[in-house]
């Protein structure tokens, strides 16, 4: 994708989703409040809220996460990579019609190195993101429900890593700014199917798959493009029917690179929410990322997330 496009691309995203938040402010009073809580109840069971696989309910909710992370590449024998990071962020979901939604998402996060051999190939990283999308719950009955979903979102991002300074050095016969800090422009989007299915009001299961396509363009070096399969399934327990304000979180998602060299990553989510109420969940989740990034590199990632979501 040309710098022309990626720009026409990302400008236009932003006028749609602008019209969008518009329409969410004067739509009719009516729609703006209508509960959308009992969207989330099939089969009598009320779904608590995932931090890993998105859900298929058509519920107008305000979202917060913040998280904490660790990062090990084992490169070789006895030889690794560390990184720790921390991130941020905030979503929002405003049903337009009975069947018909949007969303607003924006994300940042910092990485930096926690050993010396890490800090020569990536120093430090910031990056954040501004996204949007678009829900159609297409089917729904007394105990399943199941949406469309496309989501999109741009930024960019910063990292400081001496090794790409010294290469560039040494190119250009200089030290440069881009050497120093390279800036990557990104966009992406990610069409997706989700359901879900309420089995008894203990327990619920969903489950989502999807295709992503990510851009990016970095000031340093050419752009690239990468192709993902997503398939994620879960189970949502809740404790409420014997009075205890309490609900557990159990996911798996797949993500399998398409286009490029082979990358299959397995992420998993255990997490408990403190739910006293329908409109209110209050978690902790435990993520787990398990990646084969090539022949000779191997990741793995746990992070500890604390999210609270509300639902009006």
């Amino acid at each position: 994708m040309s710098k022309r496009t990626l720009t026409a691309s990302k400008h236009l995203i932003v006028q749609l989703a602008l019209l969008i938040f518009a329409y969410t402010l004067i739509a009719p009073a009516s729609l703006a409040l209508e509960t959308t809580v009992d969207e989330r109840k099939l089969g009598g069971h009320t779904f608590m809220s995932s931090m890993l696989i998105s859900q298929p309910f058509m519920t107008r909710s305000y979202a917060m996460t913040t998280g904490v992370g660790f990062t090990e590449f084992d490169v070789g024998e006895d030889d690794t990579l560390d990184f720790a990071s921390f991130g941020l962020e905030a979503n929002f979901q405003q049903p337009l019609t009975e069947n018909i939604g949007v969303t607003f998402d924006l994300l940042g996060a910092v990485i930096a190195a926690t050993g010396e051999d890490a800090a020569l190939q990536l120093a430090a990283n910031g990056i954040w993101n501004l996204g949007g999308g678009a829900v159609w719950n297409f089917m729904e009955g007394d105990s399943y429900s199941v949406s469309l979903r496309w989501d999109f979102g741009g930024g960019q991002g910063y990292t400081a890593s001496p090794l790409v300074a010294i290469q560039e050095a040494l190119r250009q016969g200089d030290v440069t700014a881009d050497g120093l800090l390279v800036r990557a422009k990104n966009f992406d989007m990610t069409p997706a199917i989700n359901a879900a299915y309420g089995i008894n009001e203990w327990i619920g299961v969903y489950g989502a798959t999807g295709y992503t396509l990510d851009y990016t363009n970095p000031s340093v070096g050419s752009s690239d493009d990468f192709h993902t399969f997503e398939l994620g399934f879960g189970a949502s327990i809740d404790l409420n029917a014997t009075n205890i304000p309490v609900g557990l979180v159990l996911g798996y998602q797949l993500e399998q690179e398409m286009n490029k060299d082979p990358e299959t990553a397995n992420y998993l989510e255990f997490g408990i929410r403190y739910a006293p109420n329908e409109h209110f969940n209050l978690g902790f989740s435990i993520l787990g990322d398990f990646a084969e990034v090539d022949k000779d590199t191997d990741r793995q990632a746990w992070s500890g997330t604390l999210g609270i979501v509300y639902y009006q």
